[in-house]
């Protein structure tokens, strides 16, 4: 075991001797195992400036829950439970509502605001008070997407075609579902969209806390601390696709994905963990030392005290996240033995009606969700082998 001391710089040593590290919850990093070195990748430049600006937030920072949360009145309350219930005794399907003849009212001001804060501002907003209590599910799938229809296009999730995700236990019916159907810990990471949305309907009976973390405040530490570390994120790595790429594609990118890239002074991340250790044992190339440093510490840095802000979300609680400035995880749960009572949460991948500026050469934004392939039965990419060799490196990042 490497121990890491929290607020102390690790030995650059200690990180590039050894391979993957990951955090369990005593608070100690394990060495999985060795890495051997990596193939040539195109050279692209790091941004070398400190970020000052909103979304470059710490955990730590005074005041920082309260200017996150919009909490809603009972006014407001009133309005969506009005407009949940009309649409409720209508027979149309979710996908097929009309949004913008919906009026919000008194919200819609404040939502703008929100979006703005979104795209410009922290990246992380908190909404509390959604109304799900005595409401039908199909109801509050309604309401969830004409709130969340205000901040953007809801995408496809999976070759499924699925835009509504119940992120749910299902691991007890099919344990091959993916990450987000199950209750292990998911470690921090971006999803491919340019937000994702997350609305509480029931909490679990114990553990699920929600972790977010800034990506410039990880960047401007690691500017700071081990600014040697932040080549290889910029120039990036591969990504395994999960078996969700187009019939014929490569199963891996075929060209570099950085973890960090910079556009107009906006630091944007994208980075599943898995994705790149199922790439490299799919290509057979594995990575250097010092690549597998820079994912180390960037994650080390994204998940201490300073930088990690921990929520347990509660019913009603709704999270917008920017996927270019915040990383999300969360933590095991148990759940209730009871299936009413069990945790659920609805999902929206969505496409952004106000992007942030975009190295769209460098990321690998597939802004239109995952193409739906209707001959697949399953989102789950079975005969993995490389999934089945990563299993546990970082957890389950299977988004």
């Amino acid at each position: 075991m490497l121990p890491v001391t929290k607020g102390v710089r690790p030995s650059i040593v200690a990180w590039v001797a050894g391979a993957p590290l990951r955090q369990p919850r005593s608070g100690l990093y394990q060495v999985v195992g060795k890495v051997g070195h990596a193939t040539a990748s195109p050279e692209r430049a790091p941004y070398r400036e400190h970020v000052s600006h909103p979304c470059a937030w710490r955990s730590a920072d005074a005041g920082l829950l309260e200017r996150l949360t919009l909490k809603l009145d009972q006014k407001e309350q009133a309005v969506l439970l009005n407009i949940a219930q009309q649409l409720d005794a209508d027979d149309a399907d979710v996908t097929s509502l009309d949004t913008n003849a919906i009026d919000l009212g008194p919200m819609e001001q404040r939502l703008d605001e929100a979006q703005h804060s979104l795209t410009h501002g922290h990246g992380l907003v908190l909404v509390r008070g959604v109304p799900v209590d005595n409401l039908s599910l199909g109801a509050i799938e309604k309401l969830y997407w004409v709130l969340g229809s205000r901040f953007g296009v809801p995408v496809s999730q999976s070759v499924m075609g699925d835009r509504i995700a119940h992120v749910t236990d299902v691991s007890g019916k099919d344990p091959n579902e993916r990450a987000y159907r199950n209750s292990l810990e998911l470690p921090l990471h971006t999803d491919i969209s340019d937000i994702v949305a997350m609305l509480c309907i029931r909490p679990a009976m114990r553990g699920g806390v929600s972790l977010y973390s800034s990506v410039a405040a990880v960047h401007n530490a690691m500017l700071s601390q081990c600014p040697e570390l932040l080549a290889p994120l910029y120039r990036g790595y591969r990504m395994h696709l999960f078996g969700e790429q187009s019939p014929g594609a490569s199963p891996v990118t075929e060209h570099y994905v950085p973890v960090l890239s910079e556009r107009d002074g906006y630091v944007s991340a994208r980075i599943v963990p898995e994705y790149i250790d199922m790439a490299e044992v799919e290509l057979g190339e594995p990575l250097s030392e010092l690549e597998r440093a820079a994912i180390n510490h960037f994650l080390a840095i994204a998940s201490d005290q300073a930088h990690c802000l921990r929520l347990t979300l509660q019913a009603g609680d709704l999270t917008f996240i920017n996927n270019y400035a915040i990383l999300h995880a969360r933590s095991l749960f148990d759940d209730f033995p009871e299936p009413e009572r069990r945790r659920l949460l609805l999902r929206l991948w969505l496409k952004s009606h106000e992007c942030r500026p975009l190295d769209t050469t460098a990321l690998d934004a597939r802004r239109d969700g995952i193409t739906p392939q209707t001959e697949r039965e399953s989102s789950y990419f079975a005969g993995d082998t490389a999934r089945k060799a990563n299993r546990g490196r970082y957890g389950e990042t299977l988004v």
